[in-house]
């Protein structure tokens, strides 16, 4: 396939998926959304840490000799290669929640808890857009349309949705915190990290296997926390009309 053709396919493959994902969870602040502006620089901003985020891993790759394909890793030793998992998912979390906290969730037009979820589902699929186009331009560029059109449903379904559900978790720590002093809600920001980044890496080593099996686990965890993150939105509802 012609590069110029490659890239537009990767670019759609990529980001009309988010933007679905987009359009569905504004519905959930639709009594008080927040301006679609500041939502787009949240975007914008989630994509924008993706190179950051790649430079970072590259980086800890050549200072420590880790090798690229984190599989070869873990049929070296499972613990080395779930610790390298968990680094490498902890910086994608740390720098979509910066990214959110400092476009959006720190901004004046974030007033309500549900706000913060809002600002950090953007940023997330900002993130995954990008990252999904990257991952679809070889296949696409080597004429494998097959394997970019299997890799696209399942980075639509699977990485998506985990990049959505860990950033969530983390929304919902400091959602949860939201009227509460900043001490407690630097806490709830560690805490809610902390368990973004276990879920992503639980979640990355799922998909490295090629087991039908481990893949399945792998889009049940991702299903599981969508389901949950629906129960978020309502939740961080209630609290802000209660505490109002």
């Amino acid at each position: 396939m012609p590069p110029t053709t490659a890239i537009i396919f990767s670019i759609l493959g990529g980001f009309v998926p988010a933007f679905i994902w987009m359009a569905f969870w504004l519905q959930e602040d639709h009594d008080h959304p927040e301006p679609l502006s500041r939502i787009f620089k949240a975007f914008l901003g989630g994509m924008f840490m993706v190179p950051i985020t790649l430079a970072l891993q590259l980086l800890l790759n050549k200072t420590f000799a880790i090798p690229n394909d984190l599989s070869v890793i873990i049929e070296n030793s499972f613990i080395v290669g779930s610790v390298v998992a968990f680094v490498f998912a902890g910086i994608e979390e740390v720098l979509k929640f910066l990214a959110a906290y400092f476009i959006g969730i720190h901004s004046r037009d974030s007033d309500e808890a549900v706000d913060v979820l809002v600002y950090m589902i953007a940023t997330a699929l900002g993130f995954a857009a990008l990252e999904n186009t990257l991952y679809l331009f070889e296949p696409l560029l080597q004429g494998e349309t097959t394997a970019a059109f299997l890799t696209g449903n399942m980075r639509f379904i699977g990485a998506t949705l985990v990049h959505v559900s860990s950033s969530a978790v983390v929304g919902f720590s400091l959602a949860f915190a939201f009227f509460r002093k900043k001490s407690s809600r630097i806490e709830h920001v560690l805490t809610g990290l902390f368990i973004a980044t276990l879920l992503h890496t639980v979640f990355n080593l799922f998909i490295i296997s090629t087991q039908a099996l481990h893949m399945i686990g792998a889009l049940i965890l991702v299903w599981v926390g969508t389901l949950i993150l629906f129960f978020l939105f309502e939740k961080i509802k209630y609290i802000h009309v209660n505490k109002i």
